[in-house]
């Protein structure tokens, strides 16, 4: 027999008798008032369930700090240990071992430190140049102010340094009277890349001239350029003057035409100054504060020109290179033996002259022979010969001349054996 239940209408409160189990959403309709419902679900009674006996647990887990893992075979030093074992479902073995999951250790925090110190050394680098340069820059500015203080006569106001010249006396003829100013539009010296003026004269042969260059604002540099296109002399602080820093030359030409004067600082420089240029009476022996006149064309004060029959007469120019002898022109002369030959090479940088003899032996070499920066070598060989002039540098480059003056008649080259 079916189960049943009874359920009260919810309109009449009619008690009605439905199956025990209506299917879920199935409506039922009241035979007293007509009200179509959906019954309430069945709720079945739940048998009690019996109380569990109480299970008697073995010993409690001990928690215990994490040990070391070490092999089996190391020694026990008193230290607790745990044993590299692993155990499976079917060990008969009742030890007690941790099996709890391990905590997965949190990975430390990256430092800022590194990036802050990178960041602050890139910054401090930067710092260090910046500085370096200001430094460098001021040192352009200030070098030229403290050299005039040292010298007080450079600080006279008013135009040009007035020219105090022992050298030039009554009877020397003025051919040239210039005043003028250096000014940051005018030109740089391709040789010494400072601010400079020229003016050109017309000089005559087998003449001696003093030209006479000052100011009271800047450290006064001559330089005389011949029709060649050839720095034949330059000078620095030769004149004295007021100043100590007035400069001077006295050359003596070898020919007629158009020399170039270059008028310009020794150090970076601007301001008002002036030329004089005079031909002297006399041929200018013992004028000079240094004691000579200068040779023709080249030699610097003190220094005589070479004398002798020209055997060899070369312009060529020197490459770029910056450690010293980094480059260097090979010229080849035959000498004679007993004869004298003077080597001299001449240059606007630091130059320097080796002489080879026939079987690649140096016998003889120079830096400042002539005065700086030209070199001479003075040699007698005692073998005739090949010999090589190897033409190079201390420093700097650019074109250069290398004359051979020969004196004495020197003995024939004797014929090789074979």
């Amino acid at each position: 027999m079916s189960e049943s239940r009874t359920v009260a209408c919810p309109q009449c409160q009619k008690s009605l008798k439905l199956p025990a189990a209506i299917p879920a959403g199935k409506h039922v309709k009241c035979p007293s008032c007509g009200i179509v419902f959906a019954p309430p679900p069945t709720v079945r009674e739940v048998e009690p369930v019996e109380p569990l006996e109480p299970i008697e647990m073995a010993d409690p887990v001990v928690r215990r700090p994490p040990l070391r893992l070490r092999d089996d075979d190391e020694e026990d030093e008193g230290r607790p240990v745990r044993r590299r074992t692993r155990r499976y479902a079917d060990d008969d073995d009742d030890e007690d071992i941790d099996d709890r999951p391990r905590r997965r250790r949190k990975k430390a925090a990256s430092s800022p430190w590194p990036w802050i110190l990178g960041i602050g050394g890139g910054f401090a680098a930067l710092a260090i140049v910046v500085v370096i340069v200001i430094v460098a820059a001021i040192g352009r500015v200030v070098a030229p102010i403290a050299r005039n203080v040292q010298n007080p006569a450079i600080n006279m106001p008013g135009g040009p340094a007035p020219i105090v010249d022992a050298q030039v006396q009554a009877n020397d003829k003025l051919v040239l009277d210039v005043r003028e100013n250096l000014v940051p539009g005018d030109k740089r010296d391709p040789l010494t890349n400072k601010l400079f003026k020229e003016h050109t004269i017309r000089f005559e042969a087998k003449k001696s001239y003093a030209i006479n260059m000052a100011s009271n604002s800047f450290d006064s540099y001559l330089r005389l350029v011949n029709p060649a296109g050839q720095t034949v002399d330059e000078d620095d602080d030769s004149a004295g003057g007021p100043s100590g820093l007035d400069a001077l030359i006295l050359f003596k030409t070898a020919e007629a035409g158009e020399y170039r004067i270059i008028c310009t600082a020794f150090v970076d420089g601007q301001g008002e100054y002036t030329l004089l240029v005079h031909e002297l009476a006399d041929d200018g022996a013992g004028r000079n504060a240094r004691g000579q006149m200068k040779g023709i064309p080249f030699g610097k004060m003190g220094v005589p020109p070479a004398t002798g029959e020209l055997v060899l007469d070369v312009k060529d120019q020197l490459p770029f290179g910056k450690k010293k002898f980094a480059t260097q022109k090979i010229h080849d002369l035959g000498m004679e033996a007993n004869a004298t030959y003077t080597i001299t090479m001449t240059a606007q940088f630091d130059s320097y002259l080796k002489l080879m003899d026939p079987d690649g032996k140096l016998v003889a070499q120079d830096d400042d022979g002539a005065g700086f920066p030209n070199a001479r070598i003075i040699y007698r060989p005692t073998n005739p010969g090949a010999y090589q002039i190897i033409c190079t540098q201390v420093s700097g480059s650019g074109p250069f001349t290398l004359q051979v003056h020969k004196q004495g008649d020197g003995a024939p080259e004797a014929p090789k054996k074979k």
